[in-house]
């Protein structure tokens, strides 16, 4: 689920009769956020618990994997909060974390970027593949062919003649 379908999500459960019943503007920043960071602190206390096991310290009744669970709840939780937070505050959801991370990474050096050489689209615009919404794949390599008979680049010979006719190579149908 993208950042935009969940928002939308989000907010309709939060003001749907059948769901909180709750509209978004009914509160102000401030209150939007103890929401959040009561939610934060919920998933704080269970990170404090382990980390109590982790050091061997005892006291806690919940295993480490109720309190992983419990951790992912309350994440989870603070997660839903905070979207609610930012659509309060007019903000889209997508646009403000992957610019930050964008303005984050060119300070640090980090520059992932599309990977057509010499485009420079921030990571943002990529799909899965590595390259932007400008480009759809690697460079299109140019289509060699034989000036003669036409034949693919696979049918020349070392010296660059053609295979077949022994004619010389076209570059994408270029006289």
């Amino acid at each position: 689920m993208e950042f935009k379908e969940f928002s939308e999500l989000n907010r309709e459960r939060c003001e749907a009769p059948n769901g909180f019943n709750h509209s978004i503007d009914s509160w102000d920043l401030s209150d939007w956020f103890l929401a959040f960071i009561g939610e934060a602190g919920e998933a704080a206390n269970v990170a404090k618990k382990l980390n109590r096991v982790r050091d061997g310290i005892p006291g806690n009744t919940e295993s480490v994997e109720e309190l992983r669970q419990k951790l992912a709840d309350e994440l989870a939780d603070a997660f839903i909060y905070f979207d609610l937070v930012v659509q309060s505050e007019g903000f889209d959801l997508e646009t403000i974390v992957m610019s930050k991370f964008e303005k984050t990474s060119k300070k640090i050096g980090y520059a992932e970027t599309c990977k057509v050489e010499g485009c420079d689209e921030p990571v943002s615009n990529l799909f899965d593949d590595g390259f932007c919404v400008l480009h759809d794949g690697p460079p299109k390599q140019p289509q060699v062919q034989c000036r003669g008979c036409h034949k693919p680049l696979t049918n020349f010979n070392a010296g660059g003649y053609c295979a077949v006719c022994y004619g010389d190579i076209l570059e994408n149908g270029a006289e």
